[in-house]
């Protein structure tokens, strides 16, 4: 946290210098037209200069100051069916954005995941006739969502200390296209 507020503050406090020579050096006369974020802008004088100096450390400079790192861990555990035979491993979708993932034998599962640091990841495991589940690879899971046991091992792999517990779909649930429209 206090890495990025210093990347800030280096993108607010450096354009001020030049800022302060542009104030000397031009005239009010001189402008600078365009549009930030939509909205049409006329900037004159030093504040066009330092707009625009600030604008090119922003776009030119400041990706390269705090660069997103990914690494590939790998999520190990296994998985639970209640009241009722376990699915086949071709019957249990597991859902990474992009990749998807496969269940071999289906019950344990081994997958490479590439997660970038202070980014949020989560895989989705859908089993046929079965409630999903979601694991949150990084955090706490959200209010009222299961909260399975992980432990990082010693090269950073995630790896989960019980089973993924499945409940079975009840059979009054009938798994259909979209709801019809009530109009609107």
């Amino acid at each position: 946290m206090l890495e990025k507020l210093l990347i800030y503050a280096i993108l607010v406090l450096v354009p001020l210098i030049p800022a302060v020579v542009l104030f000397a050096t031009l005239k009010s006369t001189a402008t600078i037209k365009g549009t930030i974020a939509g909205i049409p802008m006329e900037l004159g004088g030093a504040i066009g200069g330092y707009f625009a100096v600030a604008a090119f450390f922003a776009s030119v400079v400041g990706p390269h100051l705090y660069p997103q790192t990914a690494r590939v861990v790998h999520v190990r555990g296994s998985m639970k069916f209640v009241a009722g035979a376990a699915p086949t491993a071709a019957d249990i979708k597991c859902e990474l954005h992009p990749p998807d993932l496969d269940v071999r034998d289906g019950r344990n599962f081994d997958w490479p995941v590439p997660v970038v640091d202070g980014v949020p990841a989560a895989i989705v495991l859908q089993p046929a006739g079965y409630e999903g589940q979601t694991l949150f690879l990084s955090g706490d899971a959200p209010f009222g969502a299961p909260n399975y046991k992980r432990h990082p091992d010693k090269d950073g792999n995630i790896i989960y200390d019980e089973p993924i517990v499945f409940q079975k779909v009840p059979a009054t649930v009938v798994e259909a296209g979209p709801l019809p429209s009530t109009g609107g």
